[in-house]
């Protein structure tokens, strides 16, 4: 019986109750729970109907229980395993409630539950924490002397501190011990005076402003008259009090700017009688300030008029537009009118203000856009591109393609299609039903290239979907189609154009560096922004700068000549060990090429040293030139680099031969003039002992002329052989046989010239005596040994023998009757052969044969350059 009357008890509460029992999953963790019993009030409460739900599952029962966000089954589960109370507030998605819910155990798996509908309650607090906390007031309760209660936005935003860490916290846990002190004397005057206190007070806000407070402290007392709590308010009235002044000070501003607004503005009181309107108002209705004032606006037969001014008194912000035809005036007027209530310091509504604005020329702005998006909807559609709109299922609700598009069909065969039931190739329908999807999915812009074969080839589009909204919200696509055709073909045109020229890069016979010189431009900049009078002296005294400015500039690609240049096996080895290739040497050059282009230099050249990765010194030269394009940043320039050591080297060799040959034009020089003398003191000579003689001059002359070709013949071995230091005797000797003979011979006699020589060099300085002397030794056998016979021969032979050199002429001719004469000669012919041999400091031997006469001469060579003594040119 008792059993039964604890059950109706619980029957007929008026509280939620029901009886349930948990269960487990296999790891013996709440799962689910059944549903035992329950009375009429929770069936009440939740609309669930007990028929429906005892001995079933919640999850069958309430199926988004699971995704409630809050783990029902859990701290069910949780209560009915550890057997014990709970109470706490929670909001039901499924059931879309508010309950406080005190749960109870006191048999395991089993729990009973007692809910609560607060919905009303928490709807309630949460507009009032909405409204607290949207209010200028500062709003707050003290709990005790020294602790917060709860707190609103405003008060927290004064202090500068966030409301969790105000709210059920004491005064000293965030103020100042003696600012703490201080407001704990204030509210000691509240809790014990159980009695409003009403302060002003200065106070220091967050930002360190001082502000003027009107505080108010209300206690809320409990049955027993204690204080329970102190609800404590606070308005800034610093700006008000200062605005008592300034509202003074600025009326008559703002009744000028009543009078003068070109806004409609009119006052009504708390009937809706119009009490005063400024002459805008009155030219915007069409009437006169005495027709206006005066008026009853809640008499007015325009309703929508009428309930806005209703509104207004009341408290709320109204607004109206439309067309309004006045009372007072035979006018229509395009309106949109503000009316809002005009309340005293209590917030007590007396009257209302009216804002009125003419919207006349709005509304023509608004015809005339009407008309520009017609114009720009014919402007899209005369464009040179597809334009389509298509909504969220991808179905095509706008269309505009130009005439020249023949590749699409007829516009009606898009509208109102997906792309799916559109007849389109592949693969261009599948890439282009993807992009569409993922902006779809996505929201974000897309851009895809696809290309359609035609009869006439293949052509490439251009396709880029944007999403966006629609006037209603909803989420809409926009494509536009371009023909990317020439585009590609350009595309295709610069690829081989950029191979051909990376070919000519690689393949060029010119070591070719790319390089980027942008980081040495930027800290060259920097450098120069301070004045420096020699850029040039200031980088010499930081050699370090310069080598860190070296390692700044990178390499970007080099060819196959500069592979080869510095000796590498590849371009990559080449990069990776580019700071060997710079020596000391190279740094100077570098410094120069620096302060180029600190100059603004964009082309120059410069001589350096290099060395290649095995070590091998180059003297180089470089030619250097920013790219165009480039020339803000230097980050591309090019660098052709040209290996100078063999040229190098043949310079020196050059330079070498050239001063060789500057001494031994000097040394041709000297003896041309030894010649000239010679040729004089022949000259003088023969002329002494010609006196006597009875040679005819044409036999002088004849004489002397081949003296002279002999002298011309040793030079003219020395420009044919291009040998200044010494001739081969025995090309000479041939060609003064020939010439002798073409002087003296004659057509009635046969005199042959036999030359029989060693190939020997004979050394210039002795080459011009023995040249001369063989003339003279030929000449006499050819004049004297036969005068008596048709014929004969002369046999010249030229060897070497025991380091000494031996030149022989002999005849076959008639001979001497006394050799000795020739010994000690007093004719002219043998006083030069004489002369000839001393000079050349060697002897002379006649040696008389049958038939004919021998002469030999003996000397030792001179070596090249060995002009000998003075005494002797």
């Amino acid at each position: 019986m008792e059993q039964d009357h604890y059950k109706n008890l619980l029957m007929s509460a008026p509280v939620g109750y029901a009886y349930h029992r948990i269960i487990l999953d296999e790891k013996n963790h709440p799962c689910d729970y059944v549903f035992l019993d329950a009375n009429p009030a929770f069936e009440q409460l939740t609309g669930l109907e007990t028929s429906r739900i005892l001995n079933k599952r919640v999850t069958e029962i309430l199926p988004g229980i699971t995704d409630d966000g809050f783990d029902w089954i859990g701290k069910f589960g949780e209560i009915a395993l550890n057997r014990g109370n709970l109470m706490f507030e929670q909001y039901s998605k499924p059931l879309k409630k508010w309950f406080r819910v005190q749960v109870h155990s006191s048999e395991k798996l089993h729990f009973s539950t007692v809910f609560v509908d607060i919905t009303a309650t928490k709807q309630e607090e949460e507009v009032q924490n909405l409204l607290l906390d949207n209010i200028r007031t500062q709003i707050w309760y003290l709990s005790d002397l020294e602790h917060y209660g709860r707190v609103n936005q405003a008060h927290a935003d004064f202090l500068g501190i966030p409301k969790e860490k105000l709210q059920h916290k004491s005064l000293y846990d965030f103020l100042k011990k003696h600012e703490a002190d201080q407001c704990v004397i204030a509210n000691k005057q509240v809790f014990e005076g159980k009695k409003p206190v009403t302060t002003e007070e200065w106070v220091v806000n967050g930002k360190g402003e001082r502000r003027l407070l009107r505080v108010n402290k209300n206690p809320k007392l409990d049955d027993r008259g204690n204080v329970e709590y102190v609800v404590c308010s606070a308005d800034d009235i610093t700006a008000r009090r200062n605005a008592k002044q300034a509202l003074r000070l600025s009326e008559e501003k703002f009744r000028h700017i009543f009078h003068n607004s070109p806004l409609g503005i009119f006052h009504s009181d708390i009937n809706g009688v119009i009490t005063d309107c400024n002459d805008s108002f009155v030219t915007i209705i069409g009437s006169s300030q005495e027709a206006i004032v005066g008026l009853n606006i809640l008499d007015l037969p325009d309703i929508r008029v009428r309930n806005a001014m209703i509104g207004a008194l009341e408290g709320r912000k109204m607004t109206f537009e439309g067309e309004y035809a006045s009372t007072t005036a035979d006018k229509i007027t395009p309106l949109r009118a503000f009316f809002a209530p005009i309340t005293d310091d209590s917030e007590k509504v007396n009257g209302a203000i009216g804002i009125v604005e003419d919207i006349t020329e709005r509304k023509k702005a608004e015809m005339e856009l009407r008309i520009s998006e017609q114009k720009l909807r014919s402007l899209i559609e005369g464009i040179d591109e597809v334009i389509f709109v298509l909504n969220n299922d991808l179905v095509i609700t706008e269309f505009s393609q130009p005439i020249s598009r023949k590749l699409l069909r007829a516009k009606e065969e898009f509208l109102g299609k997906s792309l799916d039931e559109i007849e389109f190739p592949e693969p261009a329908k599948s890439r282009i039903l993807t992009a569409l999807m993922e902006t779809r999915d996505t929201g974000e812009f897309t851009n895809l290239e696809y290309y359609l074969d035609m009869p006439d080839g293949r052509f490439w589009y251009d396709m880029n979907i944007t999403s966006a909204k629609d006037f209603d919200g909803h989420r809409i696509l926009i494509g536009v189609i371009r023909d990317a055709t020439r585009r590609k073909e350009a595309e295709q045109a610069l690829r081989e154009s950029e191979t051909k020229y990376r070919q000519l890069f690689d393949d060029s016979p010119i070591s070719l560096w790319e390089q980027d010189f942008s980081d040495v431009k930027k800290q060259l900049d920097e450098i120069c922004r301070e004045p420096i009078d020699d850029l040039r002296a200031w980088f010499m005294d930081r050699p370090g700068l310069v080598r860190e400015l070296a390692a700044k500039v990178k390499v970007l690609d080099v060819n196959k000549a500069t592979v080869r240049q510095y000796h590498a096996r590849s371009k990559e080895e080449l990069k990776a060990g580019i700071h060997q290739v710079f020596v000391d040497e190279s740094y100077p050059a570098f410094m120069e090429a620096l302060v180029l282009i600190a100059q603004g230099g964009r082309e120059f050249s410069l001589v350096k040293k290099h060395k290649t990765l095995d070590g091998k010194e180059l003297d180089v030269e470089l030619h250097w030139a920013v790219i165009s394009g480039y020339e803000s940043t230097y980050s591309r320039v090019i660098t052709s680099v040209f290996d100078l050591t063999d040229r190098k080297r043949t310079e020196e060799i050059i330079q070498k031969n050239l001063q060789e040959k500057n001494v031994l034009l000097s040394e041709i020089h000297h003896r041309v003039k030894n010649n000239m003398a010679v040729i004089s003191s022949l000259l003088t000579l023969q002329s002494e002992f010609e006196e006597h003689n009875i040679k005819s001059p044409k036999e002088i002359l004849q004489d002397t002329r081949n003296r002279v070709h002999s002298m011309s013949l040793v030079h003219e071995l020395v420009y044919e052989t291009n040998n200044f230091a010494e001739i081969s005797f025995n090309r000479l000797l041939q060609r003064l046989a020939t010439n002798i003979d073409q002087a003296y011979g004659s057509d009635d006699k046969d005199i042959s010239v036999t030359i029989s020589a060693e190939e020997l060099m004979l050394e210039l300085n002795q080459s011009l005596p023995c040249t001369l002397l063989a003339n003279e030794l030929i000449s006499n056998a050819y004049l004297h040994a036969f005068k008596e016979k048709k014929e004969g021969t002369i046999e010249v032979s030229f060897f070497k023998e025991d380091g000494h050199y031996h030149l022989i002429v002999r005849d076959d001719g008639k001979g001497v009757d006394d050799p000795g004469k020739l010994e000690k000669p007093d004719s002219f012919g043998y006083t030069i052969i004489h002369g000839l041999v001393n000079q050349m400091r060697g002897s002379i031997e006649v040696h008389p044969q049958y038939p004919g006469l021998a002469v030999a001469v003996v000397f030792e060579p001179h070596k090249p350059f060995d002009t000998g003594s003075s005494s002797d040119n």
